[in-house]
């Protein structure tokens, strides 16, 4: 049996690494013991969160391995190191057993191959999660009480400043710039691109970048450490899980100090910087225009570095052609090394925005060709699937939790007024807890349902509209595109079109060839991947 071998650690610290050097050793002889098991490999994530599987390098290539059969059995120390994530560990550990790869979770003494394998699984990846999230608001407890005591969070010093131990104390070359810009933008009336280009003309560097940009400069004009203050919680994280940080909308949860540290600005022309600031910026009515000037903005991707494609103008014989190019190329032009030794720059070619739409509507024509079958294959789907109204079943539980509570309230009366001993009440309360967390684990377990079942059903539906609007479209705009189209990818001379909702990615390939000065396109190959 081949087996392979998951550990993980949560930070980086001393200790954790030795942690996960001795998990290494004690699987290795683990794996030793067992005559017909085969060591593949050990995957170890070094300082990564469980609460997802999205950035664990380790993790993510052995469940490729896995689904290619080259893995037949994971072993594992607990559940907690495998994922905190109950919708990961479920989902992971199913679509496994469906090729019939096991995971054995040693501490827990759980295999997913066993029949009471998934039962006893999901009670422990929901206590994993749960430990996650006391966790998580035990961290954001105790940052927002440092938060208050003016205590300044990052792990980098900005423009200006040196930042050691939550401090701030000035560094006087920097802040020598700092007062150009300001003096520059106030007393000057120069504009932030100007100042930009000024700084990059006298050679003079920002701290994380070559060069100076306009929205660099007026970084440092909003940021209001520089008048000494600070704001904390500009952004926040709203799901432990996904640990995706949100432009924190709500005023009054954020902390505003005054006068925290050493001002670099006084206050009198920091306050004119902002009423200038204010008087050019632009109206959200207007910036909606540019924002959505064109159908895909925002959603065409470099396949050669990952980067955004942006929109550009080329111009020839026959005026003006609108083309979109890998951000990373034009910036940087064509891959080379930097003077850090570092790769910097694209070789990917522009695409012209006519072979663009030529290509999507090569991949609507694919998909209708299967449009029909698979509808009826959805709705067969939606129809086949069996509801279960786990709300009722969730409000049934809560009424039971509701009645041990008033048991335990019950109790402590009936001790004041004597009723009952001081170690009658022990063994009651005992006993009502462990009733109420079996109560907490199994709402739990049906919450997941709930939410897995709801996520099914707009899955399918999301399918559906994507589907309908391009049947009730007669004619292909811009409109369509946008309304279908999640994401495209541009490679030398292919496009991968991405549909809403559609677990499959349409591979378009081309060629352009130049004969008597005329362009013209072909379409060599057209295809539906399976997204892996």
């Amino acid at each position: 049996m081949k087996v392979a071998v998951y550990c993980r650690v949560s930070t980086d610290k001393e200790d954790q690494v030795n942690s996960l050097e001795n998990q290494q050793k004690y699987f290795k002889s683990y794996i030793e013991e067992h005559d017909d098991w085969e060591l593949v490999a050990i995957f170890a994530d070094e300082g990564i969160s469980g609460t997802s599987i999205k950035n664990r390098v380790q993790f993510n290539k052995m469940i490729f391995l896995a689904n290619h059969r080259e893995i037949d059995l994971i072993i594992t120390k607990e559940v907690s190191r495998f994922s905190r994530n109950t919708v990961d560990t479920l989902t992971q550990t199913r679509k496994l057993k469906e090729i019939g790869v096991g995971v054995f979770f040693i501490n827990d003494n759980i295999n997913t191959l066993d029949n009471e394998g998934e039962f006893r699984l999901t009670i422990m990846a929901s206590v994993a999660q749960e430990e996650s999230r006391k966790t998580s608001e035990r961290v954001k407890w105790g940052q927002k009480r440092r938060m208050e005591q003016g205590v300044v969070f990052g792990n980098n010093s900005i423009l200006g400043y040196n930042l050691v131990d939550g401090k701030l104390s000035i560094n006087e070359s920097q802040a020598e710039i700092v007062k150009q810009i300001y003096y520059k933008y106030v007393e000057e009336q120069k504009g932030s691109s100007v100042i930009a280009k000024e700084l990059n003309n006298k050679g003079i560097k920002p701290v994380y970048a070559d060069l100076w940009s306009e929205e660099s400069v007026l970084k440092i004009l909003k940021n209001e450490k520089y008048v000494g203050d600070i704001l904390h919680k500009k952004y926040i994280t709203k799901d432990f899980l996904s640990h995706i940080k949100e432009l924190n909308k709500d005023k009054d949860d954020k902390i505003y100090i005054e006068n925290n540290h050493e001002a670099i600005i006084d206050r009198e022309r920091w306050n004119k910087a902002q009423v200038i600031l204010k008087s050019r910026q632009t109206p959200q009515k207007d910036k909606s225009k540019f924002s959505n000037k064109y159908w895909c903005s925002g959603k065409v991707f470099c396949g050669e570095c990952g980067h955004k494609f942006l929109s550009s103008m080329t111009k020839s014989k026959e005026g003006y052609n609108h083309s979109w190019v890998c951000g990373n190329k034009r910036k940087n032009g064509k891959q080379h090394l930097n003077d850090n030794n570092e790769f910097v720059g694209c070789n990917n070619a522009r695409i012209r925005e006519d072979i663009l739409i030529l290509c999507i509507n090569e991949a609507i024509d694919l998909l209708c060709d299967n449009a029909i079958e698979t509808k009826k294959e959805i709705l067969k789907e939606i129809t086949s699937l069996k509801y279960i109204n786990y709300n009722r079943r969730i409000n049934i539980l809560k009424r039971k939790v509701d009645v041990l509570k008033n048991k335990k309230s019950n109790a402590i009366s009936a001790l004041i007024d004597e009723k009952i001993t001081r170690e009658e009440l022990n063994i009651l309360k005992t006993e009502l807890d462990q009733r109420l967390n079996i109560l907490f684990k199994d709402i739990h377990e049906l919450e997941i349902q709930e939410s897995m079942q709801k996520q099914q059903k707009e899955r399918f539906e999301n399918i559906l509209n994507t589907i309908n609007n391009i049947f009730n479209h007669s004619i292909r705009s811009e409109q369509l595109y946008q309304s279908i189209i999640d994401k495209i990818v541009i490679f030398n001379r292919s496009v991968q079109i991405y549909f809403h909702a559609f677990p499959y990615i349409f591979d378009i390939h081309f060629r352009i060839s130049r004969a008597n000065w005329e362009y013209k396109f072909f379409i060599t190959e057209s295809k539906i991947l399976e997204d892996s």
